[in-house]
This record gives C-alpha cells, structure tokens and sequence, in this order.
C-alpha cells in the first residue's frame, strides 16, 4: 500500500513540474478555464463558493448544501492569482451576499512561499470589500491531504494557513478551518479520489455537513 502511495505521489509530482515548465500555456488554459467557467454562470445567487479544484469537482454542492443554493464558480488549476484576475466575470458579477474562497494550494503545488497566497488573498478581500461592502467572505483552510504528507508540503501548508488566520482577524472577514474538524482528511485515503488530493463522493458529503452551518445569514 506504502508503494502504491508513493507511485502516486511521484505521477502527481511530475504533473507539477510539467506545469511548472509549461507556465506560459498553464496560464492559458486558466485563462480559457475561467471565461469557461463564468460564460455558463448566469444571475445573482446569495452564496458563490470560489476556488481551485476542491471547488470545481464538488458535482454534488447543492445537494451537500441544501437547503442553500450556493453558484460553483470554481475553476480546476486556478491559483490565488487566477482568481483575483478573474474576480469580476467569477464573483462580483453575481451580487451575493457571501463569498466561500477556497484557494492557494496550486500555489504551493507550483513552488511558491506562503506568502504569495497570502498576499493574493488579502487583495481578494480588499477588492471585495470595495466593490460590494456588505458581503461576507469566508475563506476555508487549506487542505492537508494525504498526497500533501507524502510530498511533504504539510508544513507549508500549515504556515499559510496561519498567515491567512493572522490575515483574517486584521482585515475582519471569516477564516474556517474544516479539515481539523474531521481528523480522517488527513490520513484516510478512502475520502479520496486516486490521486488522494481530490475529494470523492463521501468526503465531500462530510465537508458539505461542515461547512452548511456558516452558510446562514448572520
């Protein structure tokens, strides 16, 4: 099992570096990803959930979320970057009232500091907070997933999330931490899609009972 494990976390690493090495078409295709993504988006909806691929594969949000009827606007690949240069067309395009952003582990995936999502973020939630002064912003922690521990990212991974805590309380939107609530997304590779980054069917059941409570108007 270790071996399979770690013949997994090598595909996924030389992924990375492909991406890395091909900077100039990955920025494309996150170009064309996002224009995709907000061309088949239409209207205003209360909860816009935004993000990398966490968000995008998330096929079962409305159903985990009931009785809200949250918009994906995610986009797979997007980095902290992707998402404030898209910010318009994703987000404040569709007026609501509380914006979930799940965002920056590409970052890391790429090779970045955690300062670099962190900046990102708190640019994010500035140009929020111009452009629509009454929405909420929650962000959700970065998620420590078994490919994480196997490419031993899981302390940067910490370190951001503590920066974008720290950012949290200076600039005053919500910073949730999901993934320490069930210990089992750490370790428990049955919560996982093969690549045991991605969350299958079960694992995003149990986010979705998370994260519906802070859903609410407060």
């Amino acid at each position: 099992m270790c071996a399979v494990k770690q013949l997994k976390a090598w595909a996924m690493q030389l992924f990375f570096a492909w991406a890395r090495l091909c900077e100039g078409c990955y920025g494309r295709h996150m170009a064309v990803a996002a224009e995709r993504t907000a061309a088949q988006l239409a209207g205003p909806s209360a909860v816009v959930l935004v993000g990398s691929s966490k968000i995008t594969l998330w096929k079962t949000m409305k159903e985990d979320l009931a009785p809200f009827e949250p918009l994906n606007c995610g986009f797979g690949g997007a980095r902290s970057k992707d998402l404030l240069e898209f910010m318009p067309k994703l987000v404040l395009k569709h007026s609501p009232r509380l914006v979930v952003y799940y965002c920056g582990i590409n970052d890391l995936h790429f090779g970045a500091e955690v300062e670099v999502p962190v900046a990102n973020l708190r640019r994010f939630a500035e140009k929020l907070r111009e452009a629509m002064p009454t929405a909420k912003l929650l962000v959700l922690a970065m998620n420590q997933a078994p490919l994480h521990f196997a490419l031993g990212l899981e302390e940067k991974i910490r370190r951001c999330n503590q920066l974008m805590h720290n950012s949290s309380v200076e600039l005053g939107f919500e910073f949730l931490d999901l993934f320490v609530q069930e210990p089992r997304f750490a370790w428990d590779t049955d919560l996982y899609a093969w690549d045991m980054l991605h969350l299958n069917r079960e694992g995003y059941a149990i986010l979705g009972n998370l994260l519906r409570p802070h859903l609410a108007e407060k």
